[in-house]
């Protein structure tokens, strides 16, 4: 989808560089165009019974997600985009520190749009893991459908949402050009 200078010159390539950042630059340069992705597309079908904790501390509020965000790096939250998303799942400790948070935006009423972030010093001990088990669990029991985006090179993410059951099953780019040029 877009203008038709831009899917004539698109006819060109295989849909395996159209998936390339690279290519869709190529393609948009001239326009001013700007390119994120690509993004693996990763997809759950199943409810996982096993949390890995029992009884963990979970809050639903805005409040612990923004206090996570702060204690991680600027790249990793916009990553996750926790604020771009509801239905939050904060695992905190006894103090009400939040360790990991997890939450999902619904997307045209069908996907549930994840997204996980865990604090540095509290990774690489299964929190990420328990916050994107229930709410994964919550999209599914709503009727929606988990996705998982991860860049290529996120491997600590790749292999999270294989861990929860997800598959990659595709890849999303976007070429955005400014208004004049469409």
């Amino acid at each position: 989808m877009g203008p038709d200078w831009a899917i004539e010159r698109a006819e060109r390539y295989s849909d395996d560089e159209l998936t390339d950042g690279a290519t869709m630059l190529t393609i948009t340069k001239d326009h001013g165009g700007s390119c994120s992705g690509p993004r693996l597309l990763s997809f759950a079908a199943d409810v996982g019974t096993e949390i890995g904790r029992e009884d963990p501390l979970i809050s639903h509020d805005l409040e612990h997600v923004l206090a996570l965000q702060s204690a991680c790096p600027p790249d990793d939250t916009a990553e996750a985009d926790l604020t771009g998303k509801r239905n939050w799942f904060t695992l905190v400790d006894a103090a009400g520190t939040p360790l990991s948070s997890s939450g999902y935006a619904e997307w045209q009423g069908i996907l549930a749009h994840m997204g996980t972030l865990t604090s540095p010093d509290h990774r690489r001990r299964g929190h990420g893991a328990v916050v994107a088990r229930l709410t994964t669990n919550d999209a599914i029991d709503v009727g929606l459908i988990p996705q998982w985006r991860s860049h290529p090179g996120n491997t600590a993410s790749r292999r999270l949402a294989a861990s929860l059951g997800y598959e990659e099953l595709g890849v999303h780019t976007v070429a955005t050009l400014p208004r004049s040029t469409v």
